[in-house]
């Protein structure tokens, strides 16, 4: 079966001025985005010491940057739990606390109450936006654990989430088309991530981030 990063890395050496993914401000290469996991990856791993194995949330409306944390936290063997709907977030201390979050990632514009989940928070920025002193040095493991994914209605705050790696994430793209690559919604459901994120991107083709204007 494919390797995501492994695809993701030839596209950014062999088309690295090609567009892998745009929003209505922004457009990022498939360099520049190679470069920003990188980035993330080294600061998650060796500045802020996140530890393979561990959880952390995110509280936003997924987006490029939301995009670029997953692949960094996949590569650090990190567990991702996406928090994207309003219910979800309503429901964030007692979900952070089954989950053994150690770290909230939110939006900037998101306002989070680090007192009230009881969980350290850092705006998503501050993974991103600046260079990083650090270098990553990891070993990547596409088979390990990486989204805790709520499968059910979405937004339902009752589901229990399920363990997905990025392989098993990445065989549901692979059956899928990639004619579908426009992200409205929220990034990390189980009928956006897969068939239409992870496929677009794997098959080279740019992904569209359009915001929800209903």
């Amino acid at each position: 079966m494919t390797n995501p990063f492994d695809t993701l890395r030839q596209h950014a050496r062999e088309q690295p001025d090609a567009i892998a993914a745009s929003t209505p401000y922004r457009i990022a290469s498939y360099q520049k985005m190679w470069s920003r996991i990188e980035r993330s990856t080294a600061r998650l791993q060796a500045e802020w010491v996140v530890l393979p194995g561990a959880t952390i949330a995110y509280f936003g409306c997924g987006h490029l940057d939301a995009l670029v944390m997953y692949l960094a936290a996949a590569r650090c063997g990190v567990r991702l739990l996406p928090l994207e709907h309003p219910a979800l977030r309503e429901a964030a201390r007692s979900l952070l606390r089954d989950a053994g979050a150690t770290l909230v990632l939110h939006d900037d514009a998101l306002p989070v109450d680090e007192q009230a989940l009881g969980v350290p928070c850092r705006p998503l920025s501050s993974l991103i936006a600046t260079p990083c002193r650090h270098r990553e040095s990891v070993q990547e493991d596409s088979a390990a654990i990486s989204l805790l994914e709520f499968a059910g209605e979405p937004g339902d705050a009752s589901q229990i989430p399920r363990s997905r790696s990025l392989d098993a994430l990445t065989a549901t793209a692979l059956a899928c088309p990639a004619g579908h690559h426009v992200v409205v919604d929220a990034l990390f459901d189980p009928g956006v991530f897969g068939p239409v994120v992870l496929a677009t991107l794997l098959a080279g083709v740019p992904l569209q981030f359009t915001p929800n204007t209903r």
